[in-house]
């Protein structure tokens, strides 16, 4: 959205998005939903407990809560791509990448708790952390793919305006 509104947009000529989901304070995550339109490929794999991908989708096994909005939901040959606050990313994971080889393993307590730490590490650093994912939906879960951790220096006004609010009298009560 920034980068249109500053007529900055890079566009991708080899991933067609067929659905944006804006970044919202309340969800704290954005994505997309798209395919792969060089060479024909498909985003779309399997994500299976075993960590065994297949690049072949039999939608019958997909396991969909009846709750979930229909911007959630699986559509053959692409993927959804997923950031944002790794608390809220990983209450949509049920496995992630392991290894240099990516092979899918389950998200247990231990491994989610590991990316937490990982993730609050790297924000004590003073680095804005992202988590990623991405799967065939979102209602029937997503695989966490990684962190991405950015130096986001405070703008110039920052500092004046907390220090304003640091000095101001309490509002009176109500």
């Amino acid at each position: 959205m920034a980068a249109e509104k500053m007529n900055c947009l890079a566009r991708r000529n080899d991933f067609q998005c067929s659905l944006e989901i804006p970044f919202s304070s309340e969800t704290k995550w954005m994505a997309v939903r798209g395919k792969l339109i060089s060479a024909g490929g498909s985003l779309t794999r399997v994500h299976t407990p075993s960590g065994t991908g297949s690049t072949a989708q039999d939608p019958a096994s997909e396991q969909v809560s009846t709750t979930a909005d229909a911007d959630s939901l699986p559509v053959p040959g692409e993927a959804y791509f997923l950031k944002g606050t790794t608390e809220a990313v990983l209450s949509m994971c049920t496995s992630y990448t392991a290894r240099a080889d990516l092979t899918e393993q389950p998200l247990t307590p231990a491994s989610r708790d590991t990316i937490i730490r990982a993730a609050t590490e790297l924000g004590r650093g003073g680095l804005r952390v992202l988590a990623m994912a991405s799967g065939p939906s979102r209602a029937a879960g997503l695989c966490f793919v990684g962190l991405a951790a950015m130096h986001d220096p405070l703008r110039p006004s920052t500092r004046p305006s907390i220090e304003c609010v640091a000095v101001s009298p309490p509002p009176p009560p109500p």
